[in-house]
């Protein structure tokens, strides 16, 4: 689209004429059409720069949004990180008492051996008493 390209003004009286070239043709404006057209930019303009002013506190609003959510998230990664950390000191700790558990058991394992072996010992020695008094009766 070409922009008009003014060729000349007319001066009649009272008004100024502005003859415009589009294009091909032609158009004549006079004063009272150049104000209502300059007054129109001129609102656009304002209508314009309104639009940017809230588009602009609209921007603001959602970077601070975006900085609220980011440093809720952030806060929220680092208490869950703190609960990690208390979690596996946790299952460190159960671990540990496994371990411990299990030795434990061992140490049991190898109790209950020796007192079934001392047991068994008794016994028969028990049985090889009784033989003898009932044989030596």
């Amino acid at each position: 689209m070409n922009t008009p390209l003014v060729v000349s003004l007319l001066r009649r009286g009272n008004f100024v004429y502005t003859l415009l070239q589009s294009s091909s043709s032609f158009l004549i404006m006079n004063n009272e059409h150049i104000e209502r057209t300059m007054n129109f930019i001129v609102q656009q303009q304002a209508r314009t720069t309104e639009i940017l002013t809230w588009s602009t506190e609209v921007v603001a609003q959602t970077a601070e949004a975006i900085t609220q959510l980011a440093n809720s998230t952030h806060a929220g990664f680092a208490d869950t990180h703190a609960g990690f950390a208390d979690v596996n000191a946790k299952i460190n700790a159960l671990v540990e008492a496994q371990i411990r558990n299990e030795e434990s058991v061992a140490r049991t394992e190898a109790n209950v051996a020796r007192t079934d072996q001392s047991l068994r010992n008794l016994i028969a020695e028990f049985d090889r008493e009784r033989r003898k008094r009932r044989n030596g009766k």
